[in-house]
């Protein structure tokens, strides 16, 4: 079994107010890949600048997300027919939430160079939207428990997902990208009814 290795390295950022360093959506806080801390360290080994390091079981290339004491990230385990996402303790690495969003009969296939869970998550207050592509898409609670789901958005997606969605006012906007047809869809955030 693959495993990823997710390590919290920057050992400035956890002795800053939490708030101060949150990085809740993709390319953080504007999505521009700007952030606030300074005097980070540029170098890192096994031992330095790391403050803790956890063992994600299975494998994804999402981004972590950083909300107060909470880190967010997607893994896909059993090659894509569990698709999950994983909540760790900010401060200490425990894994406190490992949930299975989606369980496809068939992972269909995947770039080499992607995996099947890519796309970045966005906690937006005391939510969580994550998303997988074709394979389908939810909302958590940052306690862990599932809102909503959605597998309405059918498209052939031959590399997998990889594009990460976006909150505008009451919409989670997703790019459907398929070989077959291209459209962009709006879902409602609170109920994952096709807003448009």
């Amino acid at each position: 079994m693959r495993f990823l290795a997710f390590a919290f390295m920057i050992t400035g950022v956890v002795g800053q107010p939490l708030s101060a360093a949150d990085w809740h959506q993709f390319r953080g806080p504007q999505g521009q890949g700007h952030a606030d801390a300074h005097d980070l360290p540029t170098h890192w080994s096994e031992t330095e600048n790391v403050v803790w390091k956890v063992a994600i079981p299975g494998e994804g290339h999402s981004s972590p997300i950083v909300v107060n004491d909470q880190i967010w990230l997607t893994s896909a385990q059993e090659e894509g027919r569990s698709l999950r996402a994983f909540c760790v303790e900010r401060a200490g690495g425990t894994i406190i939430h490992n949930v299975e969003l989606f369980r496809p009969d068939d992972s269909g296939p995947k770039n080499v160079k992607n995996s099947f869970a890519s796309p970045t998550p966005i906690v937006e207050k005391d939510r969580v939207y994550i998303h997988f592509g074709q394979r389908g898409t939810a909302c958590l609670s940052t306690s862990g428990d599932v809102i909503w789901r959605d597998t309405s958005l059918q498209y052939s997606q031959p590399y997998a997902g990889a594009s990460t969605p976006i909150l505008f006012e009451n919409l989670l906007i997703l790019t459907c990208d398929g070989t077959d047809t291209q459209f962009l869809a709006a879902l409602d955030k609170q109920t994952t009814a096709n807003a448009h």
